[in-house]
């Protein structure tokens, strides 16, 4: 009974405290917590740009090849990276079909990545991971060569 009549009062001294707290404490309360979403924006910013400074393109997974999305998939990403390190146009066309051929994609630029998925994942991948130091063009297929 002691027990019920202490909980009883802490639930009354709780809500008495909440409800005629000064304007002073409201404002001050509001303060912190706009400091505190504050700092918790920041840190989210700060972890994803840390994330992908460690890595700047998702693992590509032989599903992303035969499957439908808004989004683009990582293969995709990487792709326009490497036409932009070719110099765009017809050479960052030719760039990307020579580091996609130096990475082990071994098949003519007309058959789609989607009838041969396992392979095109690989390939993709090695290219991923060659891309994380951030490599000129000729820095890229040396280091596809020697991979």
């Amino acid at each position: 009974m002691l027990a019920l009549f202490i909980y009883a009062w802490q639930i009354v001294f709780f809500v008495s405290d909440y409800l005629l707290f000064d304007k002073q404490n409201t404002k001050k309360m509001k303060e912190e917590s706009d400091l505190a979403d504050a700092v918790g924006a920041a840190c989210s910013a700060f972890f994803l740009c840390l994330s992908e400074q460690i890595m700047p393109f998702d693992e590509v997974f032989p599903t992303h090849f035969n499957t439908l999305s808004r989004n683009p998939f990582p293969h995709v990403l990487i792709e326009q990276a490497l036409l932009q390190l070719g110099g765009g146009s017809v050479e960052g066309s030719k760039f990307a079909k020579q580091a996609l051929t130096a990475a082990g994609w071994r098949h003519a630029s007309v058959v789609s990545y989607g009838k041969y998925p396992e392979e095109a994942a690989t390939a993709f991948n090695k290219v991923r991971l060659v891309l994380m130091d951030d490599p000129n063009a000729e820095q890229l297929m040396q280091r596809l060569a020697a991979a």
